[in-house]
């Protein structure tokens, strides 16, 4: 049912209030409620978009160019699902490891705890189950797979069914301004619509889902409200580790139609480095993605390649003739370094709330183009190798020059800042995505991500979710 913001300070039982409708405040309400569960489920915006709404999400990049804070996310219900082009995969066994020389992003949680969730999480973003990876003979690559959602808006699939809840009350256009504390506990959340008036919440538990940069911001406003005492100590990494998920376009490739021993997903075909080429070249995780080019270049390619291999290029011009060479545009997203460096801080100018806006730190590093630069390399060499393609790579990413301008920077991929860990030495909330030394405060979404595979964050968010809830409903049983 949806309540009105005057009817919040009539509520009473409530078990849960969760901040955020998007994928993972959403899944979270809907698994709670079918449990029995009283649940308050806010969000800061309204059915649609708004410039009302949109304006609390401004603030300023510092470091490499990025998207417009306000442009990348949506403050409506359903979230960021709203923007979401539908792209799924899981993340790989060895995202939930250490990775690269620092050894940085170990997960405190293993993939296997995930997958206990996936088959539910696929039913959620209408998703069939993707066919497992295979090597690719004689290198250290592999064929990867993504499925695709139609893509699922949240809002519009789940919207009637939390309306029709008797165990679910929507809030829209009510935002957090503060998380009150007492003692070591959460106390009440503060909220406030667009007519400036105010209220106090009171739930059992809080579960915060704003989004991996919103989740920090939060967090590190009502800290200072607190005096504090919402944080302590653990203020020292709230926002840090920050994450995203560089996309830029690598140069060409040509490709025989038979590439990897499979004629099939011709459109689209995806490669990744085995855990063994990342081990040995202290590298992270990568994506390396070929579509199909379809700007009449297979000639000025050929000439390329004539230069030096002018053997191939003889025999690519016949097989040219019979249609068993395809020309593919030759772009990646991957993995980025978890950098303390990179961060959500909160700058000098306020929103009409009086929450600091966001001042988002970002800049990719040596190894981000390290690990770019060794997996292209590595799939480069295997077409010359294996005489099944050539690729031309684009000189930046050897280094000549700067990331392009006409591609990037990113997935708006928002993770880290409230990354999960074994102690709080290491993150801001624990295996079970509770903020460390708050009994009742928990954080879902991809903000708790220690690192970030190169897979897009959704269909990982869902499986987080339904982890959080499994874990809620075991306490309450235990209690």
């Amino acid at each position: 049912m949806q309540v009105d913001f005057f009817e919040l300070s009539g509520l009473e039982g409530i078990d849960y209030c969760i901040v955020g409708s998007g994928p993972a405040g959403i899944t979270c309400a809907r698994e709670l409620a079918k449990a029995g569960s009283k649940v308050l489920l806010l969000e800061g915006g309204g059915r649609e978009v708004s410039q009302e709404s949109q304006s609390l999400y401004e603030g300023k990049t510092i470091g490499d160019r990025y998207f417009p804070l306000d442009v990348c996310r949506l403050r409506a219900f359903g979230g960021t699902s709203g923007h979401w082009n539908g792209w799924c995969r899981a993340l790989d066994e060895i995202d939930f490891e250490g990775k690269g020389p620092a050894r940085l992003g170990r997960w405190p949680i293993r993939k296997s705890e995930l997958a206990l969730h996936l088959e539910k999480a696929a039913e959620i973003l209408e998703i069939e189950l993707p066919p497992p990876d295979a090597d690719i003979p004689n290198s250290k690559l592999k064929r990867i797979h993504f499925v695709f959602s139609p893509p699922v808006r949240f809002a519009e699939k789940y919207g009637e069914e939390i309306l029709g809840s008797q165990n679910i009350a929507l809030c829209l256009n009510c935002n957090l301004t503060r998380i009150n504390v007492s003692g070591s506990a959460v106390s009440s959340l503060s909220v406030q619509n667009y007519s400036d008036q105010t209220a106090e919440i009171t739930a059992g538990t809080y579960v915060l889902a704003c989004g991996g940069i919103e989740n920090s911001r939060l967090l590190l406003w009502s800290n200072i409200a607190s005096n504090g005492e919402l944080l302590k100590e653990r203020v020292r990494l709230t926002g840090r580790y920050w994450l995203e998920h560089p996309h830029f376009t690598l140069g060409v490739a040509i490709l025989a139609s038979d590439f990897g021993g499979s004629t099939e997903d011709l459109e689209e075909i995806y490669i990744a480095p085995s855990p063994q080429l990342m081990a040995e070249r202290s590298v992270l995780n990568c994506g390396l993605r070929l579509t199909q080019y379809r700007h009449g270049t297979m000639r000025q390619l050929l000439e390329d390649v004539t230069c030096v291999a002018p053997h191939w290029a003889n025999w690519a011009y016949e097989q040219v003739r019979n249609r068993t060479l395809c020309a593919r545009q030759f772009y990646a997203a991957w993995e980025q370094e978890p950098r303390l460096e990179n961060h959500v801080a909160l700058g000098g100018t306020k929103d009409r709330l009086g929450i600091p806006e966001v001042e988002l730190h970002w800049a990719r590093s040596k190894l981000d183009l390290k690990t770019i630069r060794e997996c292209a390399e590595a799939f480069a060499v295997y077409l010359a190798d294996r005489d099944v393609g050539r690729a031309k790579i684009d000189p930046w990413v050897f280094g000549e020059g700067d990331y392009p301008e006409d591609s990037g920077p990113g997935g708006a991929h928002h993770m880290g800042g409230t990354r999960m860990a074994i102690d709080p030495d290491g993150g801001v909330v624990d295996r079970d995505c509770r903020l460390f030394g708050v009994p009742n405060l928990y954080v879902i979404g991809s903000s708790v991500f220690p690192s970030a595979g190169h897979a897009n964050p959704t269909l990982t968010i869902v499986q987080l979710a339904l982890r959080l809830v499994e874990h809620l409903r075991n306490r309450k049983d235990t209690h």
